[in-house]
């Protein structure tokens, strides 16, 4: 059972005997997410931080050119970053150049590694007059994968080798091999 401890527009802050979580909406003194969740026990800190430009973790700060999602573990002392679009991170160590997708760096106050998770694509199909299509349907290897959106785009994880994507609506068909970030593909409707 949580305890209340605090609530006020924009932020709510409940604890049990041995951990106390802390909601944030909007902008706080350590991220400008949308949304942060800080839990605390005693195994140390946890900071999730959606739809960020920057971070504050201790003396760390980790700035991006484009909205990324931050996940830290105090006490694996690893940090996820995910992407949705290739951006530039930015922090004491180092100026990255990453494409979309996650990674993880391991050992984020130490001797710094890193490591790719994932990569993202997000495949936007359109006619020939530049509108979106929606519910065009998208293959992997003749495996159905799902259909776009009102805004003729789906987000598309992969790992290691880029993936070849068969888009298809109506009698139209394209191939495409995805690149982390968006890729445009134009289909020629009847």
């Amino acid at each position: 059972m949580f305890d209340v401890m605090r609530t006020e527009p924009g932020f709510f802050s409940f604890a049990d005997p041995t951990t106390t979580w802390e909601v944030k909406t909007g902008k706080t003194a350590w991220t400008d997410a949308n949304l942060s969740v800080l839990i605390s026990n005693f195994e140390g800190k946890t900071l999730y931080a959606f739809d960020c430009t920057y971070v504050r973790i201790g003396s760390e700060t980790l700035q991006a050119t484009s909205p990324m999602t931050v996940y830290f573990s105090e006490r694996d002392n690893d940090c996820i970053v995910m992407t949705a679009d290739n951006n530039t991170l930015s922090f004491s160590k180092a100026d990255l150049k990453i494409n979309a997708g996650e990674l993880r760096l391991h050992n984020l106050f130490g001797e710094i590694s890193l490591e790719r998770l994932t990569y993202v694509s997000i495949l936007k199909v359109l006619d020939q007059q530049g509108d979106p299509v929606r519910l065009a349907n998208i293959y992997i290897d003749s495996r159905f994968i799902g259909s776009t959106g009102k805004e003729g785009t789906i987000p598309l994880r992969w790992v290691s080798v880029p993936p070849m994507v068969r888009v298809r609506f109506r009698d139209s068909e394209s191939l495409v091999r995805l690149v982390p970030g968006e890729i445009q593909v134009v289909l020629a409707l009847q």
